[in-house]
């Protein structure tokens, strides 16, 4: 691990408080229901991998995401977000499966680093784990957006303190795991599926020793980890035989049925070989401190051998001289975690937490991602998300918790659905609960069901008749008369709320008090600083109910530019022109706005006039 300061990318993950569902006490396994399959159209070997998955696991046709995107290891910020996030949100927005999915397996094939997203240029080889960064693609249908920053797991929060290990579900944690099926070869990523199956097959091994080795004379936490790795395994009623923990100096290799290991690899300088040549079990896992060992998956040539950052750059593969996981996989391993770029040791995964939470019934995925501490950031998992040699150790998953059932109004998963009005709330400074009400009045009006979508507002304004936002809304669904009191009041609270001034300024308008309309107007104009086409259409079109023709004409030409679609512009705007004298423009573009389909008050305005 090369020393440095860590970079300032730290911030709190976003604080959602999870809601109390009432389920029933039905119990399941985590199973390919659950999975996502990733596969790159654009990849052969990513295409062969994920079916050959999809079919051993048995993971539902609808459950494969096809994505389009370079067949490349790294990529830029823009690419991920055009040509994976997005197309992995769509493909789990389908069909509701934001809850049910939990997790995400890429494919050899699909990019695994990101150039990270800063204001600052980006220095050489400074990029993102693309599995990591993705992992935070719960929050982002939230509308959470990532920052430039490192952010804590949830998932690592919780489990990092000890004591029974918390399973996975998107109760209470708005994220995704994300694996990955990779090696140098698309051999290499179907052995990793392969033994995780033989694993499950053997559950719970009656054998297999886990190894730690720790580095000489070394004072940071990480020999302290691997100590504590040992200790907690012990704690979790493995016989201490089966637990080999070198603190000597020596560097352990060829050991004989290793179900886990961890060690410093190549940041040993007793480690003088790119190989461990250990018997790997079915089912086994590893983890090294080491901040580059996942920063290619194409083979080195034979002759090539991990070195010191001291050496020649001319001994160095892809940038570094450092262990590589690939030679893990490629060896036996059916689980492991690396690094895409420098983490510094505080970003590794954590020994102490893993392999107990792993003895302890976790699956592959949810020990990796309860011992990484950070998101955002460079750490990837390589495996079978479901392998779980030791799973009936660990405690059942509600059913319902695993596809929870969808939220009456809002058309949602439940979990999804909370989580939603919690971000959105905390985005609009509104209650829960009537953000809620706000949600269904929006989705009610999308479906055209408006008594529905009436009886929300009315529900929201009874909780809530002093918010601006609820009596926005509440205006739409009575009359005039009561609309306007309602808007006014709006407007002293909130004097810059541009959308206020403008529906009264329109309902003002409409009832014929078009002086009185013409501040409000005015000021939204101003406000949007003449680039917005409805704020100049309400003020052009309250100058010519006022005939300031000169004035209004102009407002509503500059509006009609801003907005060339909408019809009501285009008829303000003949209005204007045939009232100044105008009349064969006024004409022409009255016969324009009824070609764009207006509302049937407009069209009929249209008609009388012509």
């Amino acid at each position: 691990m090369k020393r440095g300061l860590p970079r300032a990318r730290y911030r709190p993950f976003f604080a959602i408080l999870c809601a109390i569902f009432s389920f029933g006490v039905s119990a399941a396994a985590q199973g390919a229901d659950n999975v996502l399959v990733v596969i790159n159209e654009n990849s052969a070997p990513s295409r062969e991998v994920g079916e050959y998955y999809r079919q051993k696991r048995g993971i539902p046709n609808a459950n494969v995401c096809k994505l389009s995107v370079q067949a490349a290891e790294t990529i830029d910020a823009a690419t991920f977000e055009r040509a994976i996030s997005a197309p992995v949100a769509a493909c789990l927005a389908q069909g509701g499966r934001q809850d049910r999915i939990l997790y995400i397996v890429l494919t050899r094939g699909v990019p695994f680093r990101v150039v990270s997203k800063q204001t600052a240029p980006v220095p050489k080889g400074d990029t993102d784990s693309v599995d990591s960064v993705l992992a935070l693609l719960y929050e982002n249908m939230l509308g959470v957006p990532t920052p430039p920053a490192k952010i804590v797991n949830p998932y690592f929060a919780r489990n990092e303190r000890g004591g029974e290990p918390v399973r996975f579900t998107h109760r209470d944690f708005p994220m995704y795991l994300v694996t990955r099926l990779d090696g140098y070869t698309v051999a290499d990523a179907k052995a990793l599926v392969d033994r995780a199956m033989e694993s499950d097959r053997a559950r719970p091994p009656k054998s297999g020793r886990f190894v730690f080795d720790e580095r000489a004379e070394d004072q940071t936490p990480g020999n302290k980890w691997l100590a504590d790795a040992a200790t907690g395994l012990r704690a979790a009623g493995l016989p201490s035989a089966r637990i080999e923990l070198e603190s000597s100096g020596k560097f352990l290799t060829d050991q004989d049925q290793v179900m886990g290991y961890a060690s410093w690899g190549s940041n040993d300088p007793s480690d003088h070989s790119r190989y461990l040549k250990n018997h790997w079990l079915p089912g086994a896992i590893m983890t090294e401190f080491v901040s580059s060992n996942a920063r290619t998956f194409e083979r080195p040539p034979d002759s090539w051998n991990i070195g010191s950052w001291k050496d020649s750059q001319r001994t160095f593969y892809h940038e570094s001289p450092q262990t590589l996981i690939g030679d893990a996989i490629a060896e036996g391993v059916t689980g492991i975690a690396g690094n895409v770029s420098e983490p510094l040791l505080d970003g590794c995964v954590r020994p102490q937490v893993l392999f107990p939470a792993y003895v302890k019934g976790l699956n592959l995925a949810e020990s990796f991602y309860a011992a990484m501490p950070y998101l955002n950031w460079q750490g990837v998992v390589l495996g079978d998300p479901l392998a779980a040699p030791f799973a009936p150790a660990a405690k059942t998953v509600a059913a319902a918790e695993l596809n929870p059932p969808m939220k009456t109004g809002l058309g949602l998963p439940a979990f999804y659905a909370h989580h939603l009005v919690a971000a959105r709330s905390h985005a609009i400074g509104e209650r829960e609960d009537v953000t809620e009400l706000l949600m269904i009045v929006d989705r009610a009006r999308r479906q055209r069901d408006f008594p529905a979508a009436r009886s929300a507002a009315e529900r929201a304004y009874k909780l809530a008749p002093d918010s601006p936002r609820v009596m926005e809304v509440m205006a739409e669904w009575v009359s005039l008369d009561q609309a306007l009191p309602l808007f006014r009041k709006v407007v002293d609270i909130s004097p810059q709320n541009a959308n206020a001034l403008h529906n009264l300024a329109a309902l003002l308008a409409r009832q014929g008090q078009a002086k009185q309309a013409l501040p409000f107007a005015a000021r939204v104009a101003d406000l949007t600083q003449g680039k917005s086409g409805p704020a100049l259409d309400i003020y052009g079109w309250v100058l010519t109910e006022l005939g300031q023709y000169e004035q209004a004409c102009p407002t509503l030409e500059r509006a009609q530019k801003l907005s060339p679609s909408q019809a009501q512009v285009l008829y303000h705007l003949g209005v204007c022109y045939t009232k100044s004298g105008r009349v064969a423009e006024g004409k022409s573009d009255l016969e324009r706005a009824l070609t764009l389909q207006p509302d049937p008050e407009t069209a009929a305005a249209i008609r009388r006039l012509m």
